[in-house]
């Protein structure tokens, strides 16, 4: 399935149609960081739409919100603490 196709694409543009407006997809804030790297490199991490006239943000729930998946591991923290397990799927 293409990210066009997926249940995150629908959400999104139901989101453009209520709020009359296109979002800017995979959006970076300069403050939104993920853990650093081996070099001590922060990324900046994407949000999955983000409508600034709105000052809107959109994250839809997949599948790394609740689980461990090869991309988005487990990583230290800054501390040196590893990051805590996700949470167990279920209604917020």
């Amino acid at each position: 399935m293409s990210r066009d196709d997926s249940d995150e694409a629908y959400v999104v543009g139901l989101c453009h149609q209520v709020l009359g407006a296109t979002a800017l997809a995979q959006h970076r804030f300069d403050w939104l960081l993920g853990d650093p790297g081996a070099g001590g490199r922060r990324a900046r991490l994407p949000v999955d739409a983000y409508w600034p006239g709105h000052r809107l943000v959109l994250e839809y729930r997949e599948r790394q919100h609740e689980e461990p998946t090869p991309f988005f591991r487990q990583a230290p923290q800054d501390d040196g603490q590893r990051s805590p397990p996700r949470r167990a799927a279920g209604p917020l």
